[in-house]
This record gives structure tokens, C-alpha cells and sequence, in this order.
């Protein structure tokens, strides 16, 4: 498996093909705020599939981060609410950061493992899917979401080749032995019928859901 940094570094370099791709290839300029847009939506994709290392970084930045958001927004309703209340507007936010941090980081932690359903080929169509109901929400031309899916996708395929590739050459000597986490980025099924359906399932309706998106190109 390769570490946060080569994936982190692949994401960068693939950000920036992408911007090349996309101005000298698709024939679509941009604006710089798109282009800076893309590039960060390319990196953030090649971190995705490591979202289910439950001692990864992006696990740890994404609950910390939302553990602290909850705080700050549960400090802020109970402030209106409750302004002389000492106990409580100390007592929620506390409350709110270890829900989020410690019980729904553990409840995701039970039902996810590392090299499960995050690393197959539908959980990349599920992210690239997904995202498009994401960028649905920003004033951006069906082309651009279409762009800014594929750039995200790019950067989750990226992250499962490259750890295909560290699985496949694993030198001891002179001899090339793979290891035994060979192919369990690239593929179709997790070890968990229960969550390869889901995935199954939620990829469905995403294509149901981006009809229109798909209309508007054709």
C-alpha cells in the first residue's frame, strides 16, 4: 500500500495533467478559479479510497474536522437559545464533538475496513456519480460538472493503480513477489455481500438520478 505522501504526490501531478488535458484537449478554457478548482478536486480524489483507514489521515482530517464543525455550530444554536447558560454552552459542544469524533468514528470504523469497498471499480462510479448531484448544488455549466466528475474519477483511479502497483512489486533478492493484496484495489465485489450490494445499489440510483445531466451533453 502506498503511504499519504506518494498518494497525496500522485494526486498533484494527475491535477495538473488534467489542466492540460482539458486546455489543449477538450477545447475548453476555463477560468482560472475552474482550473484551480479542478486540480484540487483531482487531488482530493486520489485520497478518497483511503477514507476507510480507520489510522488514515484523511479519516482522522475528515471526523476532526467535522467533530469541531459540529461543536462550533452546536455552540452557536445553544448560544441563541441559552446566552447565560454556562453549563450548557460548555456541555453541548463538548457533547457534539465526541458524538461525531468517537461514537460516529467508531460506528464507521465497525462497518468499514481498509482495502474493502472503497477500493473497487463501483465505488469510483458511485464518487463520480455522487459528485455530480454535489456540483449540481454550484452555478456551473453541465460540461464543467461533467469535467469536474471525471477529474475527481481520475485522481480515484489514480489512487487504486498505484496501489495495484506497489501490491505487484514487492522485490526480496533478485526475485519479483507480489504481494497478497494483489488485485484487491481494482475490483468489482468486497469481501462484504452487504456492501457490495449497497454499492451496487446507490450506483443504480445515481445513474437514474444524472439522467438529465447526461441529456443535456447528447
Amino acid at each position: 500500500m502506498a503511504s499519504f505522501k506518494t498518494h497525496i504526490s500522485l494526486g498533484i501531478i494527475l491535477g495538473i495533467v488534467a489542466i492540460v488535458l482539458v486546455l489543449f484537449y477538450v477545447s475548453f478554457k476555463g477560468s482560472i478559479l475552474f482550473n484551480t478548482l479542478l486540480f484540487l478536486v483531482v487531488v482530493l480524489g486520489s485520497l478518497l479510497p483511503d477514507f476507510d483507514s480507520d489510522e488514515g489521515t484523511l479519516f482522522q482530517m475528515v471526523f476532526g474536522l467535522a467533530a469541531v464543525v459540529s461543536a462550533a455550530v452546536t455552540l452557536i444554536y445553544y448560544y441563541k437559545q441559552e446566552p447565560h447558560s454556562l453549563g450548557v454552552l460548555i456541555g453541548a459542544p463538548l457533547a457534539a464533538f465526541v458524538f461525531v469524533r468517537f461514537i460516529l468514528g467508531t460506528i464507521f470504523k465497525k462497518f468499514t475496513h481498509h482495502r474493502g469497498i472503497f477500493h473497487s471499480l463501483p465505488m469510483l462510479g458511485v464518487v463520480m456519480l455522487g459528485s455530480i448531484l454535489i456540483f449540481n448544488q454550484l452555478n456551473l455549466l453541465s460540461r464543467e460538472k461533467i469535467l469536474l466528475s471525471g477529474a475527481l474519477g481520475l485522481g480515484f483511479l489514480g489512487h487504486l493503480l498505484l496501489d495495484e502497483l506497489k501490491s505487484a512489486t514487492r522485490f526480496k533478492g533478485i526475485f519479483l513477489i507480489p504481494r497478497r493484496s494483489l488485485g484487491s484495489a481494482l475490483k468489482l465485489v468486497a469481501p462484504s455481500k452487504i456492501s457490495t450490494i449497497i454499492v451496487y445499489t446507490v450506483l443504480l440510483v445515481l445513474v437514474y438520478f444524472n439522467l438529465p445531466v447526461f441529456r443535456q451533453l447528447f
